[in-house]
């Protein structure tokens, strides 16, 4: 292949993949609001979903935030996900900290199932909670 050609395909490529990836965050977008979860229940908790170039940011009304990316499709189990990282703004003790989150989220038959895990190894907890629209 020429190196003029090559670059066309590479160029090609550059273009078609984030679209394609693009395309399979839309079902994720928009406000989900929480259903059950293993922290309690919380009819007030909310998570708002928005395209962030190629990736997705998720909102939580209730302090936390992150950057999510399509999972590859040779990591997905049997449904597609979204995964990345982000933080959690709080209060203990008084003093404000941000603990960093790792979060992935699931869809499945119109609800959204989420998998946050919050804090250092020896605290690390997972919350897991289901949204619906």
């Amino acid at each position: 292949m020429k190196p003029v050609q090559l670059a066309y395909v590479l160029l090609a490529l550059l273009f078609i993949v984030p679209f394609a990836r693009a395309d399979q965050l839309e079902p994720y977008e928009g406000p989900w609001r929480q259903g059950r979860s293993n922290a309690g229940d919380c009819s007030k908790c909310l998570i708002t979903v928005r395209r962030l170039g190629i990736n997705l940011e998720v909102v939580a009304n209730n302090g936390w935030r992150a950057t999510l990316r399509p999972t590859p499709k040779y990591l997905r189990e049997k449904s597609p996900s979204v995964e990345g990282e982000g933080f959690w703004e709080t209060t203990i003790g008084g003093d404000r900290k941000k603990i960093s989150i790792k979060v992935r989220l699931t869809r499945d038959e119109g609800k959204l199932r989420m998998a946050l895990t919050a804090g250092y190894p020896a605290e690390r907890r997972t919350i897991e909670a289901t949204f619906e629209r």
